[in-house]
């Protein structure tokens, strides 16, 4: 995923502002059946489409037309989320065409099934443009997108809200459970309900191990990145071969892909998809998100900038330097392969700590900071507790020194 801007120019049909600003992303697009990938490097994102569900032919319309009984448009519960252009030839090219008569449409078969273009012969929808759409999920992209420009977002900053009756049970939820284990803060998963009540969802996460597959074999390099990744975890303790037994209600299987950043080319980070939905509920879906308690970043910079000599710090992998209470792990189970030999069988394995993409990680992540600062006053300076506690924008840490060599 790309962090460069450029400027969209919009069609006629679009009846608000001419231009809007989009981010270049890269996508990969499936059909229906999920029989043919194809990889569209350049994507602009928009926050609306001129287009709506009216304009999507379906099957009615092809009914009205004789010779298109061989044209099947599969009815899809979901708005449209991507137009695709005519720079994506592999999309669009025509495997057969059956062409218009008596000046109705024609209709086109690509690899992603039959396209419809011309006029529908509808009577009641004069006006209406025809478009063909493919399903596809931006929500994880644009979350990873969100995460990577924390670090520039101002939006912390403001007068202070109430909190509402679910930040003060999340609260409620970390302080009770938070543990010191292995000198890291364990504090368990904020359940809307507890149990949860969770279904089994492991064909989903066998389906995208199956995609994800795919997309490895085709790129070597890739391969090695995300083998080394899912070996990183497993060495630092991050993630674990699962029990045998799974807890009824509790049990959930992530499905997980690779994610970069334009600002690290070459880094590949593996990314848990919490958001991943299975009949209509998504693992996000069951947890809250608790309180944002983010030090405001003009704050932080302002006490940055006080002293003379400055200097910045992180936390590596913040999320994951927290664990998640053990009764939770079979909410976060993944699969892989033994070391990353995909002629084997794939593993059953666990996340041990917060993951990246999980609502409630920021919220539990920067309460174990703030804890840590608070439950170790009594062996450590003021000043270092007060860095900990006001000096800290998610992982980084900015902070300034009244010292100089030159005293």
């Amino acid at each position: 995923m790309s962090g460069t801007k450029t400027t969209l120019s919009l069609t006629t049909m679009e009846k608000e502002n001419s231009t809007t600003h989009a981010h270049v992303v890269s996508l990969e697009v499936l059909d229906l059946d999920e029989d043919n990938l194809v990889e569209l490097p350049v994507v602009f994102t928009r926050p609306k489409l001129p287009v709506t569900m009216e304009n999507v032919a379906d099957q009615q319309d092809i009914a009205r037309w004789d010779y298109l009984a061989k044209a099947e448009i599969p009815k899809i519960d979901a708005d449209i989320g991507l137009l695709v252009g005519s720079n994506a030839s592999v999309i669009l090219e025509p495997k057969e065409v059956i062409p218009s008569q008596c000046g109705g449409p024609y209709a086109t078969r690509t690899i992603f099934g039959w396209l419809v273009n011309g006029p529908l012969g509808r009577s009641t929808r004069t006006n209406a443009y025809t478009a063909n759409f493919i399903k596809t999920d931006l929500q994880l992209n644009e979350q990873f997108k969100s995460y990577c420009n924390m670090e520039s977002n101002d939006s912390a900053y403001g007068e202070a809200t109430s909190m509402s009756a679910n930040d003060k049970r999340v609260l409620e939820i970390m302080s009770d459970s938070i543990e010191l284990k292995d000198d890291h803060c364990q504090i368990a998963l904020p359940w809307k309900n507890d149990p949860p009540f969770l279904e089994k969802n492991r064909t989903v996460a066998k389906h995208r191990l199956k995609l994800l597959k795919r997309r490895l074999l085709r790129d070597s390099e890739l391969k090695s990145k995300y083998k080394d990744c899912i070996a990183d975890l497993l060495d630092k303790g991050y993630a674990a071969k699962a029990p045998a037994a799974e807890v009824h209600g509790k049990t959930w299987y992530l499905p997980h892909h690779a994610v970069s950043h334009p600002a690290k080319p070459g880094k590949v980070r593996v990314v848990f998809d919490c958001s991943a939905k299975y009949h209509g509920k998504s693992l996000n879906d069951q947890i809250l998100q608790g309180p944002d308690i983010t030090n405001s970043l003009v704050g932080v910079l302002t006490r940055f900038r006080q002293d003379p000599v400055a200097f910045m710090s992180d936390v590596e992998a913040m999320f994951h330097q927290v664990r998640v209470s053990p009764n939770d792990c079979s909410a976060l189970r993944f699969l892989w392969w033994p070391d990353g030999n995909m002629d084997l069988e794939p593993e059953k394995l666990i996340m041990t700590v917060h993951l990246f993409g999980g609502v409630s990680s920021p919220s539990c992540a920067n309460f174990a900071l703030k804890r840590t600062a608070s439950d170790n006053k009594a062996r450590f300076s003021p000043e270092t507790v007060e860095t900990l506690e006001c000096s800290f924008y998610v992982d980084d840490c900015l902070k300034g020194n009244s010292y100089s060599p030159c005293d």
